[in-house]
């Protein structure tokens, strides 16, 4: 767990992660990492040995089913809660 010095005002945490922890160093590549739904682009920018990220639902077109899978939230609970 890693807990960051304090922010004024209104920053995103992912924002604040990429101040802290700079892309271009490998920070967390020998790491489990478990992030929430704020962290979507973390996988596409930092290399982990395991990213943890809740499954989100989709944005569908109004009357149209958007519901996770029983695996998807089965995953969620249990490794990404």
């Amino acid at each position: 767990m890693y807990v960051s010095k304090l922010y004024a005002g209104t920053v995103n945490d992912y924002a604040m992660l990429k101040k802290e922890f700079p892309p271009a160093i490998h920070w967390f590549e020998n790491k489990e990492v478990r992030v929430d739904l704020g962290f979507q682009g973390f996988a596409t920018e930092y290399r982990c040995r395991c990213l943890r990220i809740p499954h989100k639902r989709k944005r569908v077109a109004k009357g149209l089913c958007n519901k996770l899978t029983p695996e998807q939230v089965a995953y969620t609970k249990t490794y990404a809660a």
